[in-house]
């Protein structure tokens, strides 16, 4: 009964996460009109930010095949450390192009983006909280593991987007004004 109570809330999580995603797109294009535009120097760099995170990826998978096979270090289950990866990969991309001004259209504004990555940040951060109050361990039989990290590794990949994302958008004002 367990288990099934974990899949409810996991599938629970994942309709809540398309429902945002579906409405952040929606509002998106009705506020633009259509998907976003980019310039000839928006392409350019967010095709070198997403070699930048492609790389990162790839350094970051290396290493993990490294600890678990050569050196016999074992830190964190497989799902865990496909999902950091993931998480680490998804920093890299979305902040060298928001840095390069090519993570959001030539006329998106930004702010529907900013509020959506500020609530994913904080309730991962305030889940991950409530968890580590409640007493659970970060760390299940000296592994990090999906079940006590999650939460923690998507609220924390969130936050440098974030701030990111105000930086360059309270960048944007200054300049226009």
């Amino acid at each position: 009964m367990h288990d099934l109570s974990k899949l409810f809330g996991v599938a629970a999580g994942v309709a809540v996460a398309v429902f945002l995603w579906a409405l952040h797109i929606s509002l998106r294009n009705k506020r633009s009109g259509d998907a976003p535009q980019f310039d000839e120097r928006q392409l350019a760099a967010r095709a070198k930010a997403y070699s930048s995170a492609f790389f990162t990826l790839l350094g970051y998978l290396a290493v993990v095949a490294l600890l678990d096979s050569v050196a016999e270090v074992r830190w964190c289950d497989l799902y865990t450390a496909c999902f950091l990866g993931m998480m680490l990969a998804l920093d890299v991309f979305a902040v060298a192009a928001i840095r390069s001004d090519a993570y959001f259209g030539i006329h998106e504004r930004p702010i529907a983006s900013i509020v959506l990555f500020a609530f994913v940040a904080v309730l991962n951060l305030g889940v991950a909280i409530a968890h580590f109050a409640a007493g659970e361990p970060l760390l299940e039989n000296g592994l990090l593991t999906r079940t006590s990290s999650m939460n923690l590794i998507m609220g924390v990949a969130f936050v440098p987007i974030t701030v990111a994302s105000i930086v360059s958008a309270v960048r944007g004002r200054r300049e226009d004004a």
